[in-house]
C-alpha cells in the first residue's frame, strides 16, 4: 500500500465523494421540479406555470397528451372555457350597450340587459366545470410526478379551545 503523498489526501477524497453526491441530488431534484405545473388562484379562474413561464390552455393541453386521465380532463376543461367565453362576449356587449344607452339619452333598455344578464347566468356553471376540471388536470399531472399542490381552501372545525368551545380555522 502506498501511503499518501500528503497527510490531508485521505480528507480530499472523502469530501470530493461527498461533493459528488450532493451535486447529483441536486441535479435530479432539479430536473424532477422543472416538470412540475404550479397554479395560482386568480380573479375568475387560476393561472399554470411552469419553470415560470406562463402556459396557456393550449400548452396544458399538449402537456398532458401522454396522460390520458389528465388529458382527457384537460380537454374537457378547455372546452368548457371556451364555451363560457363565448357566452361571456355577448353577454357584456348587451350590458354595455343598454346602459350606455341610459346614459347617453336616460333611456336604457332593460330587457337588452336582462338578456346580457341571462348570458351571464348561463356562463357561470360552464365557467365554474372548465376551472375545476383544468385544476383537477393539473393535480393529476402533478401527483404521478410525486408533487401534490395545496388545496385553497381553508378549513373550518368545531372545537374545544381553552376559552370554552370555539370554531377553529386551518388553511
Amino acid at each position: 500500500m502506498v501511503a499518501p503523498r500528503y497527510p490531508y489526501d485521505r480528507y480530499l477524497q472523502y469530501y470530493k465523494n461527498h461533493l459528488f453526491s450532493l451535486l447529483l441530488t441536486a441535479l435530479v431534484v432539479t430536473v424532477c421540479t422543472a416538470q412540475r405545473i404550479e397554479a395560482e388562484k386568480v380573479f375568475g379562474g387560476y393561472e399554470y406555470t411552469q419553470n415560470g413561464q406562463m402556459l396557456r390552455m393550449g400548452d396544458l393541453v399538449d402537456r398532458m397528451e401522454p396522460e390520458t386521465e389528465a388529458y382527457d380532463l384537460m380537454r374537457s376543461a378547455r372546452t368548457n372555457l371556451t364555451i363560457a367565453k363565448v357566452l361571456a362576449l355577448p353577454a357584456g356587449a348587451l350590458i354595455g350597450w343598454s346602459l350606455s344607452a341610459g346614459i347617453a339619452d336616460g333611456d336604457t333598455n332593460w330587457k337588452l340587459a336582462a338578456v346580457g344578464g341571462g348570458l351571464i347566468v348561463a356562463m357561470i356553471p360552464f365557467s365554474s366545470a372548465g376551472n375545476r376540471k383544468s385544476r383537477a388536470a393539473v393535480d393529476l399531472h402533478n401527483e404521478r410526478l410525486g408533487f401534490r399542490l395545496p388545496d385553497d381552501r381553508p378549513v373550518f372545525a368545531l372545537a374545544a379551545t381553552k376559552d370554552g368551545l370555539g370554531r377553529t380555522v386551518g388553511f
